[in-house]
């Protein structure tokens, strides 16, 4: 792979990392029973393999009971977190 390209690559995952997380944070806002746990996925192989995470940014919306719910893939658009949120 090129290292332009491969530098690309990762400055792009990076700007839907922090689009997401600022999605996250001012929807969550509006919920203060809801914790948002960020999760790095290079240090965490097992997990990621384990909730078949396969692209990041992945969102994953866990109940009480940490039963998924709801998954983004890439950035969720603000309704479809406050859909997931009110799900939980």
């Amino acid at each position: 792979m090129d290292f332009g390209i491969a530098s690309a690559a990762v400055e792009s995952t990076r700007r839907l990392i922090r689009a997401t997380r600022s999605t996250l944070s001012s929807v969550i806002t509006h919920y203060p029973k809801i914790k948002h746990v960020e999760v790095d996925a290079e240090s965490n192989l097992d997990l990621v393999r384990r909730l078949d995470i396969r692209q990041t940014p992945t969102t994953l919306f866990l109940n009480l009971d940490g039963r998924e719910i709801a998954r983004a893939v890439g950035t969720p658009k603000r309704q479809q977190v406050i859909n997931a949120l009110e799900r939980i």
